[in-house]
């Protein structure tokens, strides 16, 4: 097998001296050097053609199934040294080949191929897009290996979860694996079945894992159970969820994105508590809301926002009547009044 992989990497340079494609680039890792190629978008994309790049592209992840990693590390490397071909066509071949190992199921190969790529640093400059005197690179190798890195971990860490393993993997999981867990459950990546059996787990230990048991049950649906447990779950999910039951395209009944945001209302955190506040009363003008932001205009921390959101929901005749009942010597409460007459005014 080895002796055909090299074979392989031997005829690679003829096989790919055509040219290929492009796409637009931030930054990279390993060196370019000083004299790099700086090109203009039209000089790139007459140097690259899209069709010979997909098609060189399948050719390269199909030799990967046959290749050892040693031979497909010389295979990249055959790649990046071509003399046959410029710089833009070898890149855009690499960029492609990112994104086309990214949804497949990754053979040791493919990953050391991707791990490689993860520290080149592009030798095709361009016009930096916001700063002309500034270039950046036209293919964006290096981040998006990267990004295959992390679609591979992210399949790898959801692959295998249930009921039954599912604290045990959480415990274990780094910041970053706690992000794909949690992202796979919002995706509903692992399907109902397996969700209904990971949210039950999660439920019984729900004091110690509530941001498992909301996260299913917000996928689920089960508002009541997701409701009972938000104002337990960490600040990310707790904004995560509120997020979601405040976009336009939900599927809550009215009643049941109240009852959520109204769990929410209640976090720990100022900063989330505010925001499910805030929500409840522009968006759905819910009278408790109103009265608890009107409670807090004499908070030193959340007075202000507080009034900042009900110039938006209140009335003239609601604002009078607020003036009217206010302790004339709550110096802080009557300056909150005045910057909810103000904002209110300048609305208009």
């Amino acid at each position: 097998m080895r002796r055909f992989c090299l074979c392989l990497l031997i005829s690679l340079p003829a096989l790919l001296a055509e040219p290929a494609h492009t796409t637009n680039a931030t930054v990279q890792h390993i060196g370019a050097s000083v004299d790099s190629p700086m090109l203009s978008t039209a000089q790139i994309k007459r140097q690259v053609s899209n069709d010979v790049t997909t098609q060189k592209t399948r050719e390269f992840a199909s030799w990967l199934n046959f290749a050892t990693v040693p031979d497909a590390i010389n295979l990249v490397h055959g790649l990046m040294d071509d003399p046959d071909m410029v710089p833009a066509q070898k890149e855009a071949i690499m960029m492609r080949l990112t994104h086309h190992l990214r949804s497949s199921t990754p053979t040791a190969a493919d990953r050391a191929v991707i791990m490689e790529l993860t520290g080149y640093e592009s030798q095709v400059l361009t016009q930096h897009h916001e700063d002309p005197h500034y270039t950046q690179p036209a293919f964006n190798i290096a981040v998006s290996a990267q990004g295959t890195l992390n679609e591979w971990r992210f399949q790898d860490i959801n692959a295998g979860l249930n009921g039954s393993n599912i604290i045990q993997a959480w415990d274990n999981a780094d910041v970053i694996d706690r992000r794909n867990i949690l992202a796979g459950l919002r995706n509903n990546h692992m399907g109902t079945a397996r969700l209904v059996d990971i949210q039950a787990t999660a439920m019984q230990h729900r004091d110690t894992h509530a941001d498992l048991a909301a996260t299913t049950s917000l996928t689920l649906g089960d508002i009541q159970t997701a409701a009972d447990v938000a104002s337990s779950a960490t600040p990310a999910t707790a904004l995560s969820m509120l997020k979601h039951v405040a976009s336009t395209d939900n599927q809550f009944t009215l009643e049941s994105s109240v009852d959520l945001l109204k769990a929410i209302s209640t976090h720990s955190d100022p900063a989330i508590s505010g925001l499910a506040l805030n929500t409840l009363a522009k968006r759905y003008a819910n009278p408790e809301a109103i009265n608890t932001l009107i409670t807090q205009l004499p908070d030193p921390v959340n007075g202000a926002n507080a009034a900042m959101t009900l110039a938006t929901v209140l009335t003239d005749t609601q604002i009078n009547k607020l003036q009217a009942q206010a302790d004339e010597n709550d110096h802080m409460l009557q300056a909150r009044i005045k910057l909810i007459r103000q904002l209110h005014e300048e609305a208009r």
